[in-house]
């Protein structure tokens, strides 16, 4: 926040920087496994199975493991894909 003087009133204003605002849609950020198991209605366990599998997208920033949010996005529409293909197969199989 920025203080402007006006006269001779002093006013706080609060100005915005070019630092962009981070929203929680934004494709490009970076969640932990709290918030990415939200976003994949599954628990954190479920995660730390996937990455020990390597069977997810993931990051690792030390010893952090962290998710990029449009990567997540497209490998659980991937999934998803699969999973309809395999119901599809199995049905014409039959």
């Amino acid at each position: 926040m920025q203080i402007l003087m006006t006269g001779t009133m002093v006013e706080p204003v609060l100005v915005m920087t070019e630092f962009q605002v981070e929203t929680f849609d934004d494709p490009e950020r970076l969640m932990d496994v709290s918030e990415a198991a939200a976003l994949l209605h599954v628990k954190g366990k479920t995660l730390y199975a996937w990455v020990s599998r390597n069977q997810i997208p993931y990051r690792k920033i030390r010893s952090l493991v962290r998710f990029h949010r449009g990567e997540l996005i497209e490998w659980a529409k991937a999934k998803n894909n699969q999973a309809t293909s395999r119901r599809r197969l199995s049905t014409v199989v039959k």
